[in-house]
């Protein structure tokens, strides 16, 4: 099974699953491209990535503070790289063990 068919499958048994809260399907599939895929994550990447707008990135990337933070790139201070905290980690983490506990 391909990752992106295994990413689809776990998202349809967490949308099942009582661990659905406050997170939609579009966050959590920005959680899943920082949290699974090489970095540096920027907003421009993640929204190609996803094939979404930067706004719609950005705007989704502000809900999920502190679960994703923006760290300046030591190397040009006008780019903002997305990582996940501790706290997104965890979840990312938390919303797995559920899904294939639940699948």
């Amino acid at each position: 099974m391909s990752q992106s068919n295994d990413l689809a499958s776990l998202a349809a048994q967490f949308a099942r699953s009582p661990a659905w809260r406050d997170i939609t399907i579009r966050q959590l599939a920005i959680l899943g491209v920082i949290a699974d895929e090489p970095g540096p994550h920027t907003i421009r990447g993640v929204a190609a990535r996803l094939q979404l707008s930067k706004p719609v990135v950005c705007r989704a990337i502000d809900k999920l503070w502190p679960l994703i933070e923006r760290r300046p790139d030591p190397r040009d201070r006008r780019n903002l790289f997305l990582c996940l905290t501790l706290d997104g980690r965890r979840l990312r983490d938390d919303l797995i063990l559920q899904a294939r506990a639940d699948g």
